[in-house]
């Protein structure tokens, strides 16, 4: 998908904007989604992480002409005697009415991007918000103009709006970490 819209973007010199997506928080609808999806799992943390490569694939448009995109049914509920073909599954809402992390995921995207230290013990915690899923968390023991900066090869979380990393704190070496775009 990144190809396609990178290509126009560039191709027109106009913003583009991906139009009517979605993603199921459940496999539960009448013509059965898929057990996986493009890779992720048809849950409510699938639904986020969709989301979260969705963001990632917009804003690694050239030119910053990724405008965004559309999500479809965002609002659906099912209603009995009313046949939705199974798009309410897809909804920031779960059959209850609950709202689902999904929307918390969307909401943060346009958070400040700023990352949130803290220590636990012997580890220390890099929190920042959604509006950073394009975005690679790099470390580096110096600052110097000249540093290589690596990609951080610890697992991230997702839990609704946030993305958190724990790190072990080596007290011998001085270490610095920034979010890069992609």
């Amino acid at each position: 998908m990144n190809i396609c819209l990178s290509n126009a973007a560039v191709r027109y010199g106009k913003p583009v904007i991906v139009a009517e997506d979605a993603f199921p928080y459940t496999n539960t609808c009448p013509f059965a989604w898929l057990s996986q999806l493009y890779g992720y799992p048809p849950t409510p943390a699938g639904q986020v992480s969709f989301i979260a490569a969705l963001a990632k694939i917009v804003k690694s448009v050239p030119n910053q002409l990724g405008a965004g995109f559309f999500y479809w049914g965002t609002e659906y509920q099912a209603v009995s005697g009313v046949n939705e073909a199974g798009f309410n599954t897809a909804s920031f809402f779960d059959t209850g009415g609950n709202v689902l992390p999904v929307a918390d995921a969307v909401g943060g995207m346009a958070a400040p991007l700023l990352i949130r230290p803290s220590l636990n013990g012997s580890n220390l915690q890099l929190q920042w918000p959604f509006s950073g899923a394009a975005s690679t968390l790099m470390t580096s023991t110096t600052l110097v103009p000249s540093t290589v900066w690596s990609s951080v090869p610890n697992p991230i979380q997702t839990t609704g709006a946030v993305f958190t990393v724990t790190l072990p704190v080596d007290s011998s070496q001085s270490c610095f970490y920034r979010l890069q775009s992609n």
